[in-house]
């Protein structure tokens, strides 16, 4: 098991319309979460290997360094996600198994086929809470093996990811 993650160089350039994609508070926030997340393979004997640069290439990278078998990627739902996501599966040279990782529920758990869900998130949401449970999470494992590639990777700054951190509102009410 060799856990990843890539900062995508697209995810923190602009859109159509001349907005960030990912601004300053979302940037800290996501540095922070692969911080915590990197530590906490840590203590269970694994790492997380970061990489700077485009997701197909980087991964690829990482693929052959450790000649791995298959690859286990969260499936995505977006059309940006989706592209990035057939980038990714069309550049690699074994298996990748997409799995759900972004929902609450399970879509097989939704009280609705695909064709009837309710236009009106309210009505939605009362069948959903009524009629659908939230599956269990797995367990945290005890440990991991340690990863095998030469260089893990540094956390990149906002500055490096071209993100202007917003100083913190002093009315907010969590730092």
């Amino acid at each position: 098991v060799i856990p990843v993650y890539v900062f995508d160089p697209h995810w923190f350039g602009t859109t159509s319309f001349g907005f960030p994609k990912t601004g300053g508070h979302r940037t800290r926030f996501l540095i922070e979460t692969v911080d915590i997340l990197r530590k906490n393979l840590r203590d269970i004997g694994s790492d997380l290997v970061i990489r700077h640069g485009h997701t197909p290439q980087e991964l690829s990278s990482v693929i052959n360094e450790v000649q791995a078998n298959v690859v286990f990627a969260p499936k995505e739902v977006t059309a940006e996600e989706k592209d990035i996501e057939q980038s990714v599966k069309a550049n690699l040279s074994i298996p990748i198994e997409f799995v759900r990782a972004h929902t609450l529920f399970h879509p097989d758990d939704i009280p609705y086929k695909e064709d009837t869900i309710p236009k009106v998130f309210t009505n939605f949401r009362k069948q959903v809470e009524k009629k659908s449970t939230v599956q269990p999470c797995y367990q945290k494992p005890d440990a991991l093996p340690p990863v095998s590639v030469k260089e893990v990777g540094s956390l990149p700054t906002p500055s490096e990811l071209g993100v202007k951190i917003i100083g913190r509102d002093e009315r907010g009410v969590l730092r």
